[in-house]
């Protein structure tokens, strides 16, 4: 495409072509139609022959940067930045190019300051430089956790390109989809300044560097407007918004605290604490050790014959160890359980399952190492109860311990909400699907609410449940738990929480269409979808799917359904019971799965799709009879439909059946009858694999798009 004398320079002199560069249209357009054509080495030769004649000059320069960088020539294009910006330092295109340079470099928290540096020089204007550092610093903040303010650059992107990529537009659902905290995935607009208020002016040119995206100038005005009007409720809830898109999130959370002591709404003072929580939550919690302990080992053969013959412990998989580098697999595995496993799951209540204390490790000799045992276990309160049952099961072929490793930290949080439990091998789905449940419930109610947090200056939840001052926290806490847990309410529901707290339950809503396009993603939780208007519940029911707001999904799909004609109003109900199987009560599964199944084949689908569904939730019940049927049937009737032998072959690898090179290999795992199954965050080490699903008909691509990916 050739350049237009009247469009601004591209390398950012704020001239328009025609008064800066019009000597070398010419050779802009050949470099153009050069890269266009991947002959990006020839670009540089050519860009270096055309500086020696035109030293100096800025669309040379930043091209040659940005061509440096993608070739993965860092040290040269710092060079090339350097020489322009010594004599334009405030050249928003080569800025913008030094700040995509650092986050590749040096990451996404670090490269801040250079990317709000061409942010505050770019004025609003976004060169092609700009949109590619904004994606970069998108997706290192993704990479590094801070999923409020990777969110926020994400959709900077998007206003910028007005919303016509849309990759960009497919990259946003899919980070949306992603389990991380409701709170985090507000569209978050800044509070407006009342009219003829006395800030009014400062205010309104602080919020207009956010909406640029120059969000660190905004903040510092933001703040300093705060210091001179100190309770004005707008002006602190924007510094929070503004510091919280920069990932300050300790500062971020100060002033989403001092927010809610403003006397704004409840929901809002809870919401603002909430999202505090959620943004600086090693100020929560204290941090736990999972470590693995060695042991030198006497006896081998002894070793194992005794944890073998000990009802405590109860041999797993040694594939599921993971180690930090390639190195032999341990010879056995064993689940350490803090008493002997029941002969069996008939009458079995959750307190008398075994509590999985641990994981132990079997070593033969290696070169370098002699046999040896290591425990696997978070150091409190787990590892000296595990170490305890690995020595009296072991006995004297235990030799000393050797060594101690951290191999991950995590916030006692989810140590406290972890509750694995082993059931024997004859328990049925239904049997564990009641234990999952009273889990989830356990550890919330008990294990959480007894743990000792920073937020209550040492104390429980328990010990500040009643208290005043920690009336607010308790209340952010809960409702901080239920957005990032995102349960189904038949799973767990947080208002038993409040109850044990001493908190009122959070009230059923009712909104309008109006204001369903702007409600929290945290309150979809609340609504009564029994009250809502048609044309509300499928803007809300959207929205739900858009987030993945579990609960409020569930509630606003069980509502759509129920509601007879509204499929005219909402095409594809079939992609609502889809959702319904997976978030709904297990027990109702099945019936979604037929009436979703007998909906999608009336709209011209074809029913593998949903018998590949039903095919693996058959096989989770041990419902073999139906298992040979839809197998013999998917054969048949749809084997030579792209995806289906793909997805049999999935299913039948995930639960045991074949192996990587599709051999059969006999039982069934997975939860099958005959081997005992962990109920549990222990259970996470056997990672279900993906299968075809009727929502991925849609060809797709896995992960996230970054320019240059095609």
């Amino acid at each position: 495409m050739a350049i237009d004398a009247y469009a601004l320079c591209p390398g950012g002199t704020g001239k328009k072509v025609k008064f800066c560069c019009s000597d070398l249209v010419s050779e802009l357009d050949k470099l153009g139609r050069m890269i266009d054509g991947d002959q990006r080495q020839a670009s540089l030769d050519h860009l270096d022959r055309l500086l020696k004649k035109h030293p100096g000059r800025a669309c040379l320069l930043t091209v040659k940067a940005n061509l440096e960088r993608h070739a993965g020539r860092d040290e040269d294009a710092e060079k090339t930045l350097s020489e322009l910006l010594a004599g334009q330092p405030q050249n928003p295109v080569a800025l913008a190019e030094a700040a995509a340079l650092a986050v590749r470099d040096r990451g996404g928290l670090a490269a801040m300051p250079a990317l709000q540096q061409a942010l505050a020089a770019a004025n609003g204007q976004f060169s092609t430089n700009l949109l590619e550092a904004l994606i970069a610093m998108f997706a290192a903040l993704l990479q590094e956790g801070q999923q409020f303010a990777a969110r926020r650059f994400l959709m900077l992107y998007l206003q910028a390109t007005q919303g016509q990529d849309q990759q960009a537009l497919q990259m946003l659902l899919e980070v949306d989809a992603q389990p991380f905290s409701l709170l985090l995935k507000d569209h978050t607009q800044l509070s407006v300044a009342p009219a003829g208020a006395p800030y009014e002016e400062p205010f309104n040119e602080a919020a207009k560097l956010a909406l640029r995206g120059a969000f660190s100038a905004a903040a510092e005005k933001f703040t300093q407007l705060a210091g001179k009007y100190p309770d004005v409720p707008a002006i602190q809830r924007n510094v929070a918004i503004t510091r919280s898109c920069l990932a300050e999130n300790a500062a971020a959370a100060a002033a989403w605290r001092k927010y809610a002591s403003l006397g704004v709404p409840a929901d809002e003072a809870i919401e603002a604490e909430a999202t505090a929580q959620t943004l600086d939550l090693e100020n929560v919690a204290d941090t736990v050790d999972r470590v693995r302990a060695g042991w030198q080992l006497n006896n081998l053969d002894e070793c194992l014959a005794r944890l073998s013959a000990d009802g405590r412990c109860v041999a797993i998989a040694p594939e599921q160890y993971v180690a930090e580098e390639e190195a032999p697999p341990p010879r056995a595995g064993f689940a350490l359980l803090d008493r002997a496993m029941p002969a069996s799951a008939e009458g079995l209540t959750f307190g008398d399952a075994p509590l999985v204390l641990g994981r132990c490790w079997i070593f033969g000799k290696q070169t370098d190492r002699e046999a040896r045992v290591e425990v696997e276990a978070w150091r409190e309160p787990q590892l000296p109860a595990a170490s305890q049952a690995i020595a009296a099961a072991a006995g004297d072929a235990l030799g000393a311990k050797v060594d101690e490793q951290v191999v991950l930290t995590a916030n006692s949080l989810n140590v406290a909400i972890e509750n694995s439990r082993l059931l024997p091998s004859d328990a049925t789905y239904e049997q564990r699907e009641q234990f999952a449940e009273w889990r989830t419930r356990e550890g919330f109610l008990e294990g959480l609410s007894r743990l000792s947090l920073k937020l209550f200056d040492g104390r429980t939840p328990d010990q500040a449940a009643g208290d005043s001052q920690y009336k607010l926290r308790l209340a952010g806490l809960a409702l901080a738990l239920e957005s990032v847990a995102n349960l189904p309410a038949n799973l767990f529901d947080f208002n038993l929480l409040r109850e044990r707290w001493k908190l009122a339950p959070a009230a059923p809503l009712v909104v309008t269409a109006a204001e369903a396009k702007n409600l929290p993603p945290a309150r979809f939780v609340r609504l009564d979808a029994a009250r809502l208007d048609d044309d509300t519940l499928i803007v809300l029911l959207n929205r739900a799917a858009s987030v993945n707001a579990t609960e409020g999904l569930r509630r606003l799909g069980l509502e759509t359904i129920a509601r007879p004609g509204l499929a005219e109003k909402r095409r594809g109900l079939s992609d609502v019971y889809r959702s319904l199987i997976d978030i709904d009560s297990p027990q109702r599964a099945l019936e979604h799965l037929e009436r979703g199944r007998d909906l999608a084949v009336k709209e011209g689908q074809s029913s593998a799709a949903w018998d590949v569904l039903e095919l693996r939730l058959r096989m989770q019940r041990g419902d073999m009879q139906r298992v040979e049927e839809l197998f013999q049937h998917l054969m048949q009737e749809h084997k030579n439909e792209a995806g289906v032998s793909e997805a049999l072959a999935s299913l039948l690898y995930e639960f045991g059946l074949i192996d990587e090179t599709g051999r059969p290999v006999g039982g069934m795992g997975g939860g099958e009858p005959g081997e005992p199954a962990i109920v549990g965050a222990e259970a996470g080490a056997a990672q279900q694999g993906k299968i075809w699903t009727p929502e991925s008909e849609r060809p797709q691509k896995g992960g996230l798009w970054l320019p240059g990916m095609g």
